[in-house]
């Protein structure tokens, strides 16, 4: 479970971190880059998933 701080707490570490140029505001150029860069990690952890996973089509108990 998380608190209402909690998440606040973590939006406003995401927003600094997609925030390059510390003014406070996310330009379109800020959060392309920052878009680009979670559908890199995004891609990357997929296709270790399912490196991992490949060849498996069931898995029975």
């Amino acid at each position: 479970m998380i608190t209402k701080s909690e998440s606040k707490a973590f939006g406003a570490k995401k927003f600094q971190e997609m925030d390059a140029n510390g003014d406070g505001q996310l330009s379109s150029e800020e959060m392309k880059a920052s878009y680009k860069k979670m559908m890199s990690e995004k891609s990357t952890k997929e296709t270790l998933i399912n490196s991992k996973f490949r060849g498996i089509s069931r898995v029975t108990n």
